[in-house]
């Protein structure tokens, strides 16, 4: 038994991966937005830097100086609030926090907390709570910030996932009945595919430029779903019927588009790509009618 890489089987594949890319593409904007919104990125550096320094005007300091600040208003509005920085370069922490210990009034680092006199001491290799050279002071920062980015990315990733439920709920997108759909609908099914190669023939290496790219391009492929004809939004025909069996489908739906939709965008482009390759590779030569001796 022979898969037929050209037919319906590898198009269903394609159209969904499509629907899932373009949704997850608004799941990430999403994301982007509650997090910009709730200053996670600037919240989580902050944290990071209590936990790895002990001192939290030793903290205020150093995200208050000319280097690191990104609040550069002289004057700020009651209602406006202070812009915190969501990153630091790690030659800029070095370079200001040599600043902060020689010029700072009260900077005594033989007064430090002990995790940070501590910390210090193995990395000059002094006996005494001492400032290292800059170099060792960049790699504790990028360590730091490596554990930073790891807390960073399980929040957003637990967001994430909640904006991916309410988004697919939202616009009741059952991955079960868009592929029954698309089975039923050889002249839909053809429309989303072509969109979709066109989406992934945009970006051949999968990288970010590439990804980047063809979200560019999404932008009016999530207005042109629904001129798609696909069973999705709220509309009368989607609508399940209040029954067990009809509620629980949907249900099911839901929960495997979330799924697939919490898997990324980056994944589902790339999945693209492949099916679509897999696709032309596995079409048929068309033959060439042979004119009769």
């Amino acid at each position: 038994m022979s898969l037929d890489l050209g037919g319906p089987a590898i198009e269903i594949a394609i159209a969904l991966a499509f629907v899932f890319f373009v949704l997850s593409l608004l799941v990430t904007e999403l994301t982007e937005l509650v997090a910009g919104i709730f200053k996670l990125r600037a919240g989580s550096l902050k944290q990071g830097l209590k936990g790895m320094l002990e001192d939290p005007k030793l903290v205020e300091n150093l995200l208050d100086h000319p280097l690191i600040k990104t609040d550069l208003r002289t004057t700020r509005k009651r209602w406006q609030r202070k812009q915190e920085p969501s990153y630091i370069a790690p030659r800029n922490f070095a370079k200001v926090m040599r600043d902060l210990v020689q010029n700072e009034p009260g900077m005594d680092l033989s007064k430090a907390a002990p995790g940070l006199a501590r910390q210090l001491r193995a990395l000059s290799g002094a006996t005494s709570a001492a400032l290292p050279e800059e170099k060792a002071l960049e790699r504790w920062f990028d360590d730091a910030m490596d554990r930073v980015s790891g807390w960073y990315k399980r929040k957003a990733k637990w967001i994430s996932l909640g904006i991916a439920a309410v988004v697919v709920a939202g616009l009741n997108v059952s991955a079960l009945r868009v592929a029954d759909h698309l089975s039923a609908e050889p002249t839909v099914r053809a429309a989303v595919v072509a969109k979709a190669e066109a989406a992934a023939s945009k970006g051949k290496g999968g990288g970010e430029k590439d990804l980047e790219e063809a979200g560019r391009n999404m932008e009016n492929a999530v207005k042109d779903l629904e001129d798609l004809h696909l069973p999705i939004f709220w509309a009368a025909p989607n609508v399940p019927e209040w029954t067990v069996t009809d509620v629980g489908l949907t249900i099911a739906g839901w929960a495997v588009t979330i799924f697939a939709v919490s898997l990324g965008a980056p994944f589902w482009f790339d999945a693209l790509g492949r099916l679509s390759n897999l696709r032309m590779a596995g079409k048929k030569p068309e033959r060439k009618a042979v004119a009769d001796p």
